[in-house]
């Protein structure tokens, strides 16, 4: 007598096929848990959001909203004075705890930005400059030196000058480069929002210099920065 193995078979390759489903269902929902608790305890970034006062050594800390506090500043300024920023960081070097209890020489020419009162500063020009509006694209404005070369035909010599302006920037969030504010830059950053770029590109060259800190805000609404939740 002959058994047919046909039934055994679909049957086993039955079992194959759903305990491999089984594995796919287990993986992708664990993915899907762990992307919820990535954004479980974040908050997507408004203008009455509040950074933790402190000094910020990288955009790392500042992602996790975790400065340097100033408990952990080693100074005999007083923190709560409305100058204590500007009094600390005129020095080359700041004083700190590191989480072993330890003293650390910080210079302050590496220091990315400080929050005070829950505003941020970014370090840019030799300079700690307000971020006067925070997102994907951060906008602020720093004072810029510039040496200007002439010819003086009296004297048949060239003349240096030092002009001082001040000028608006943009920091991109994802990369932590600084741009100089202007219509190619402002289309750049935004290049990977095809609605926004494409309308953008459709625009004159006057309406682009004119309406190009309107693209940045609502390129900021539309991908919104998520930080950590107090």
């Amino acid at each position: 007598m002959i058994f047919s193995t046909k039934k055994s078979d679909d049957m086993h390759i039955e079992n194959i096929r759903y305990i491999i489903s089984a594995i796919f269902l287990l993986f992708a929902s664990g993915q899907l848990a762990g992307q919820q608790d990535s954004t479980k305890f974040q908050t997507a970034y408004t203008p009455d959001f509040k950074f933790e006062d402190g000094v910020f050594l990288n955009i790392e800390q500042l992602k996790q909203n975790k400065p340097i506090s100033n408990g952990r500043i080693l100074t005999n300024l007083n923190p709560n004075d409305f100058n204590f920023f500007a009094q600390l960081l005129d020095e080359k070097t700041i004083s700190v705890y590191d989480d072993f209890g330890n003293i650390a020489q910080i210079p302050t020419g590496s220091i990315w930005g400080f929050a005070s009162k829950g505003i941020l500063h970014l370090n840019y020009a030799d300079a700690f400059n307000r971020i006067a509006v925070f997102g994907q694209i951060s906008y602020f404005m720093a004072e810029i030196t510039s040496e200007y070369v002439s010819f003086d035909p009296i004297t048949n010599m060239q003349q240096i000058s030092m002009q001082t302006e001040i000028k608006p920037f943009l920091l991109d969030y994802k990369t932590d480069k600084v741009y100089a504010m202007n219509m190619k830059n402002i289309g750049d950053l935004i290049e990977d929002d095809k609605q926004l770029s494409d309308e953008f590109k459709s625009l004159s060259n006057r309406k682009k210099k004119k309406e190009a800190y309107l693209f940045l805000m609502r390129y900021n609404e539309k991908h919104p920065v998520y930080l950590p939740k107090k």
